[in-house]
């Protein structure tokens, strides 16, 4: 199955609250693909809506590293560790 149909499963996996399911269809990605960028948002939307927030976190560090002209991942960055309780490091 190609990356294009793993990410639309996995989309309607979580838009349907199946979280886990969400995450196992990400995981069937293989190679260098697994950490294409489209991929990595995938998860962080994934953990953002099942409130792993610890995870959420790490998925928009990696897109914040591998992106630094985009601001909307520090922002998604700030917002996650606000929701653990890390306000002083989100600031």
């Amino acid at each position: 199955m190609n990356l294009r149909s793993r990410l639309s499963r996995s989309n309607g996996y979580r838009e349907l609250g199946m979280f886990d399911e969400s995450i196992l269809e990400l995981e069937e990605i293989e190679g260098d693909e697994c950490w294409h960028p489209s991929v990595v948002e995938a998860r962080y939307k994934t953990y953002r809506d099942a409130k792993q927030w610890e995870l959420a976190i790490t998925m928009a560090k990696v897109l914040a590293n591998g992106m630094p002209g985009k601001f909307v991942w520090l922002k998604n960055q700030a917002y996650a560790m606000t929701e653990c309780g890390e306000t002083a490091g989100a600031l």
